[in-house]
Parts: C-alpha cells; sequence; structure tokens
C-alpha cells in the first residue's frame, strides 16, 4: 500500500459516540474497510467537520463544557436504514444525539456547517455505494444485521477523532458526558 500524505490545511477532526458491537463492527469492518483502515472506529457523529487538528488544544476545554451539560443516556440500535449510497442502523431515541449534536454547533459557530439541515442521527455500516448496489447490499446485510437488533448501549462519552498526516483518523480524546442526573439530554 502506497503512503498518504495529507496536507495539514486539508486535515479533519469530528466527535462522535463509539458504538461497541462486536457483530456490528464486523460489518462496518467488511463492508466499510476505508473507514476501518483509517482507524475510525463505528461510531454515531455527533460534529463533522469540527475544528482543524491544530485548533483542538484550544478547543478540547470548550467542548469538554458542553458535553458535561449533557447527561449519559441508554439508546438501543433499532432499524437497518438507507440514505442514497449509504446503509445505516438507527440509534433511538435520536434526541439526545440531536441535543448534543445542536450544543456543539452553538458552542463552535466558527466551525463549517454541517452539509444537511435536519440533524438525522445514524451509525453507518457501509457508505458511498452505487444506487443500483443499494438495495442489494441491504438484502446481503438484513439477515447478518437485523438479529443482532435490538441492541442497547450507554453513552457515558464522545471521542474526537484527528486525521493524521497519513490519513488516519485515530481517536484522540476521550471527553465524558454529564453525570446520570445533571444536565439535559
Amino acid at each position: 500500500m502506497g503512503s498518504t500524505f495529507v496536507p495539514p490545511e486539508e486535515r479533519e477532526t469530528a466527535v462522535v459516540i463509539v458504538v461497541d458491537v462486536a457483530g456490528l463492527d464486523a460489518v462496518y469492518r467488511e463492508e466499510f474497510p476505508a473507514f476501518h483502515s483509517l482507524g475510525i472506529p463505528l461510531h454515531a457523529t455527533l460534529r463533522y467537520p469540527f475544528v482543524r487538528p491544530d485548533d483542538l488544544d484550544a478547543a478540547l476545554p470548550r467542548l469538554t463544557d458542553v458535553l458535561k451539560k449533557h447527561r449519559r443516556f441508554d439508546f438501543s440500535l433499532t432499524k437497518l436504514k438507507t440514505f442514497p449510497r449509504t446503509v445505516w442502523v438507527a440509534p433511538e431515541p435520536a434526541a439526545p444525539f440531536i441535543a448534543l449534536t445542536e450544543a456543539i454547533e452553538a458552542a463552535f459557530p466558527e466551525t463549517p456547517q454541517r452539509a444537511f439541515a435536519e440533524v438525522i442521527p445514524h451509525v453507518t455500516l457501509v457508505d458511498g455505494l452505487d444506487e443500483a448496489r443499494l438495495e442489494e447490499t441491504v438484502e446481503r446485510l438484513r439477515p447478518v444485521v437485523e438479529p443482532q437488533l435490538p441492541v442497547t448501549l450507554r453513552a457515558d462519552e464522545a471521542v474526537v477523532l484527528a486525521e493524521r498526516e497519513d490519513g488516519r483518523m485515530p481517536i484522540v480524546a476521550r471527553l465524558p458526558l454529564g453525570g446520570d442526573s445533571s444536565g439535559t439530554f
């Protein structure tokens, strides 16, 4: 495999909730190897793009304050769904994910606007499919994914992923959500 160099001005970061479900992670590794090989864990995105990696040291205290105002929460992965070119699993309830996304955006108005007007929490299993392959992929994944659903998880923290010069995007910070009884969703 050839080496990749990502110039500093093109490097990105993301704030995500990691989804630790071995069976779904296996599907993600097999179906979306490009992301997995970059060190990007199976996750639900809260904010992408976030700040530039060079700006993370300054941003992390503010992000920590935002996250502490939102309590930890349980959620379930419930259904296999699609967007154009994407197969994903729905986390429910959606409200805590939406509240976190909106709070991060409000605290960081200088970050780029998200691509879509509506926040739709999702855990991507495969992306970048040709439209013609979407239904075939769903039908192939349905008997593998649906028996694992629903699965209930706990969101105790958000993590920050930061792209390096080699293109990998490992976890660089783990930031706790607030206690069970403090804060909002």
